[in-house]
């Protein structure tokens, strides 16, 4: 390429760059959001809390597989900050009391065709999925939060709403590869592929291309709901 043509070049992936909207960061992207809350523990309640978080069963026992749109989260009691890295600040800072952090990335599911657009559950996060968290796992709500400062115990929906929602932080720095994939989708995905993958197996002495091609199309349409 000659020079003439190449700064042309660099011209246009420049422009194009610069017509594209700004990357804007936070805790949503598209139909997905970030929740982090970082809440303060009771002094004495730090041991069980941290045990009862240690005995949550994990995987499809783990409360949080009820709650339909979490692709991840976690409780995690913090007892400190890391102190120990290169250029941390000295005197080394220190917390005046350990705090709960929860996090979770949640996707919600398309709702185009709900009116008014203010009960769309995407629109509303992340108050949606805090009033999903106390109406589906109750029970873990109070014994987990319930170790904190200032929780309202035995309250209603919203009231328990606005007390997570003071302590959320905002997620400076949320990357979503599919932001608009849904976690059924994502299981219905990976359901497809391992199906997929036993037809490849299961055929791959099937020398005959035409009962190949009539087999695939006999199974595959049961391969997704």
């Amino acid at each position: 390429m000659n020079p003439v043509a190449l700064v042309a070049a660099v011209r246009g992936v420049v422009r194009a760059l610069a017509a594209q909207q700004p990357w804007r960061g936070g805790s949503r992207s598209d139909r997905s959001y970030a929740l982090t809350l970082l809440t303060p523990i009771r002094p004495g309640a730090e041991a069980d809390l941290a045990a009862h978080i240690g005995g949550l069963g994990i995987g499809e026992k783990s409360p949080l597989a009820k709650l339909p749109h979490v692709h991840f989260a976690r409780w995690v009691v913090i007892d400190q900050l890391k102190t120990d890295w290169p250029g941390a600040p000295s005197p080394p800072p220190r917390l005046k009391s350990q705090y709960l952090l929860f996090t979770a990335s949640v996707t919600a599911p398309a709702e185009e065709n709900v009116t008014p657009p203010e009960k769309r559950y995407a629109e509303r996060l992340p108050e949606s999925f805090l009033y999903e968290l106390r109406a589906r796992i109750p029970a873990d709500v109070e014994a987990i939060w319930g170790h904190c400062l200032g929780y309202p115990r035995g309250s209603d929906a919203d009231t328990f709403v606005r007390y997570l929602a003071g302590s959320q932080l905002d997620t400076s720095l949320f990357h979503v590869g599919y932001p608009d994939v849904t976690v059924d989708e994502v299981r219905q995905a990976l359901a497809a592929r391992d199906k997929l993958v036993a037809f490849a197996r299961d055929h791959q002495s099937e020398r005959d291309a035409e009962r190949l091609q009539q087999a695939y199309l006999r199974e595959s349409p049961t391969w997704f709901p």
